[in-house]
């Protein structure tokens, strides 16, 4: 297998298995040893601080789906663009579940070295889950 489909093959697992799933154990095979999340907002920039932010987000959000609208790639990047979904279940942001559910879009860019991601940049649409789930006023 080339390159480009090891990429592309790991990037689909972190969506699917990880985002999707809650499958946390699958970031060690997906995220390299030195990885390292550019975005990682109040976690920490390694795998670490990405399992646990999948473990307070799916903990706000129990049915998080993470679905790719486009992907593409190259042997050494992949870029997305999907959608984030779920119903507000669990604390999230200081807030208490409003039992609302929010969709937003969301961009990634990841490079990868063996089929394991090394850096990671990435937003989501922040204000649209939060206005979805009537948390703000826009």
């Amino acid at each position: 297998m080339d390159a480009k489909q090891k990429n592309i093959d790991a990037q689909k697992r972190w969506g699917e298995e990880v985002a999707s799933n809650g499958k946390l154990d699958v970031l060690d095979d997906i995220l390299a040893d030195d990885f390292v999340d550019h975005d990682p907002g109040d976690y920490a920039p390694t795998r670490e601080g990405v399992k646990q932010f999948f473990r307070d987000f799916r903990t706000a959000f129990p049915d998080l789906k993470a679905e790719v609208v486009e992907m593409t790639a190259t042997d050494e990047y992949v870029t997305l663009r999907y959608t984030v979904s779920g119903t507000h279940r669990g604390e999230f942001m200081g807030h208490a579940p409003t039992g609302r559910s929010f969709e937003a879009p969301s961009m990634q860019l990841g490079r990868w070295r063996d089929g394991r991601c090394v850096e990671r940049w990435g937003v989501t649409d922040q204000s649209k889950i939060l206005e979805q789930l009537g948390l703000i006023d826009v």
